[in-house]
């Protein structure tokens, strides 16, 4: 199937700015030309590939395409850099899978001196990232999958530590007796989404057993953070951004010397090797500094 690299374009600018307006204002065309352009494109592909929400979004086939496009576009940016052909200053744009603990902490030590690089980061749990890999939506990605996704280069970072945490009166209201499998059914969980199970997985670490809670979702970690320290829930918090709190007791452990550690990889597409390498040095690097090494 031989797909129109201009409507391939389009659709990419279209999920990327968010509108069909703004991506005709981007591309220089009009709003009724980007609109027939991403109709022949369903057509030929005999899908739906846009959402038309407020912003637009990408059905699955939707971003596997425009995640084709974007990465054609890129490949034949850097293969015209390397046969010494002039291609401009500008930044070739890559999308990055990145989970959210890492985000707030480490790996933003990670973004100086990449100015040839466009970062589109998504943030993710590290547990499902093999399907962005592999439908090329994402060229980078945290996880935790050491075996190496099919055309990808895997290495390994560190781990991620995580402590059970809550505010000295929660525990005190909801553990009297200490932490047991019966106390922790019925004390509140505040979990980031339905993806983190980090809580569940020291559950079963240090009781070897599962236990059903009830929980609260709250996908911003400066929130859930103020969270726990309000006394909404207990919860597995990265160790770089529960330390202060610890410190200041608006924290404390549920059990002493107990964590959950979750190593974690840097997998990329061997396609970008080259063009990721510094990138890639760069994590690495950073990583072996800030986690511990297993």
């Amino acid at each position: 199937m031989k797909l129109d690299p201009e409507r391939l374009r389009t659709l990419s600018t279209v999920l990327r700015t968010g509108s069909f307006e703004a991506a005709a204002n981007e591309m220089r065309i009009t709003q009724s030309a980007v609109s027939q352009r991403i109709k022949l494109l369903e057509e030929k592909v005999g899908a739906r590939l846009v959402k038309r929400e407020s912003p637009c979004v990408g059905t699955d086939a939707g971003l596997q395409l425009a995640a084709h496009a974007d990465q054609v576009e890129a490949l034949e940016k850097i293969l015209a850099r390397n046969l010494g052909h002039e291609v401009g200053d500008e930044p070739v744009p890559v999308n990055i899978s990145v989970n959210v603990d890492s985000m707030c902490s480490w790996f933003g030590d990670c973004f100086g001196a990449h100015h040839d690089l466009l970062f589109n980061f998504q943030l993710n749990h590290p547990a499902y990232t093999d399907s962005l890999l592999e439908s090329g939506q994402v060229v980078g990605a945290v996880t935790i999958q050491k075996k190496p996704v099919p055309g990808c280069d895997v290495y390994p970072l560190g781990d991620m530590v995580y402590l059970p945490v809550a505010s000295p009166k929660f525990v005190k209201k909801h553990f009297p007796e200490g932490v047991s499998p019966s106390a922790l059914a019925t004390a509140p969980v505040v979990r980031f989404n339905s993806k983190d199970h980090n809580w569940s997985e020291w559950i079963r670490q240090e009781f070897g057993s599962t236990v059903t809670p009830p929980y609260h979702s709250i996908a911003s970690k400066p929130a859930l953070n103020k969270a726990l320290v309000a006394g909404l829930g207990w919860g597995m918090e990265y160790i770089a951004l529960a330390r202060d709190d610890l410190k200041k007791g608006n924290l404390v452990l549920l059990r002493q010397d107990s964590d959950f550690r979750m190593p974690i990889y840097w997998q990329t597409s061997r396609i970008w090797r080259e063009t990721l390498a510094d990138f890639t040095r760069h994590i690495c690097q950073t990583a072996r500094k800030n986690l511990p090494q297993s």
